[in-house]
């Protein structure tokens, strides 16, 4: 498996030059636009990115994409049966072959796994003709591959650049770029198998921009704890700064290595929300959330235009902490 499109697509690479986009058979994800839609294909990240798979073919849908049933090599059960046991798809009742599936709906909605929390979630069937400009990529291959609501508006169209997200499924970080550069060693494998696009993306001002307005945003990695930070203010990365010079001279006097925060330099230029949390006119607000594991030597942070990615998050440890930064809308 060498991509994952969202809850329910993937693509799997058949010989050295060869690849198909693979539906999962009877079972419908949360779009990448609704609620859980990123849960769901973090899940299915988390599942198969990168791992040897057998591919059961049942049909081919009117979208050209192989239709079938997933089994990841040392998994018991297939990627369909664990996406909805983990409260993170629907079984399809229109397209169902294995009423098990229904039973294992069932059992994790009375458990109130993953989307089950919420008392009356909206099938995703639903949600796309409910939301026809959302996603529609996901599921027909064609139309726009930005999702609703995101900075996918003129700033997209004047050619600013965009930070995209990537998930690593080891440690379960999250990073952002807006370099092309890291973007291709990442996507090439070069910094480790283990991480992938999410599908978030978001309109940037460059580094170099003169933008009024904008301010630089600061970004620092850790070898020590191997994540990455980023800030748009300026006093927080002249501290970091600071505590790094310090942090290195003390180092450097015990012959030690430095693995604390190093500034490696302005990631883009963004705009700060006013003290209320609001963004100027003409942009939108990236959501900022800490994994709270400080004590256990790993911290990380995400940042995203989606409250909801958030929200998904916070049952698990993470700590809302705000609008970050504002970008082009």
């Amino acid at each position: 498996m060498i991509a994952v499109t969202d809850g329910d697509t993937l693509t799997v690479q058949t010989d050295g030059t060869s690849s198909s986009v693979i539906r999962l058979a009877e079972i419908d994800a949360p779009e990448k636009c609704q609620p859980y839609g990123s849960a769901a294909r973090l899940s299915l990240v988390s599942l198969a990115l990168n791992k040897q798979a057998s591919v059961q073919i049942v049909e081919n849908d009117k979208y050209g994409r192989a239709v079938g049933k997933v089994t990841i090599s040392g998994q018991g059960s297939t990627l369909n049966r664990q996406q909805i046991e983990r409260g993170l798809a629907w079984a399809y009742d229109a397209y169902l072959q294995d009423w098990s599936l229904d039973s294992a709906e069932a059992q994790a909605r009375a458990l109130s796994r993953g989307l089950w929390i919420d008392a009356n979630p909206t099938p995703p069937w639903d949600w796309r003709r409910l939301n026809p400009g959302c996603s529609r990529d996901s599921e027909t291959n064609e139309g726009a591959t930005l999702v609703a609501g995101s900075a996918a508006t003129s700033a997209a169209i004047a050619g600013l650049p965009r930070a995209v997200e990537y998930f690593n499924s080891q440690n379960g970080h999250f990073f952002m770029t807006a370099s092309a550069s890291d973007a291709n060693l990442i996507d090439a494998g070069v910094v480790g198998p283990s991480w992938a696009r999410t599908g978030n993306a978001f309109s940037v001002w460059p580094a170099n921009s003169n933008e009024p307005g904008t301010v630089q945003v600061c970004r620092f990695y850790s070898h020590g704890v191997d994540s990455h930070f980023f800030t748009a203010k300026a006093e927080d990365c002249q501290w970091l700064r600071n505590f790094e010079a310090d942090l290195r001279r003390q180092a450097d006097l015990k012959g030690e290595s430095f693995r604390g925060w190093g500034y490696e330099g302005i990631a883009f230029r963004a705009k700060l929300p006013d003290q209320r949390g609001q963004c100027p006119a003409g942009t939108e607000p990236v959501h900022r959330a800490y994994n709270n594991r400080h004590e256990q030597n790993d911290p990380n942070h995400r940042f995203t235009p989606w409250l909801e990615d958030i929200t998904e998050l916070q049952p698990r440890g993470w700590v809302y902490e705000g609008v970050a930064m504002c970008v082009p809308k």
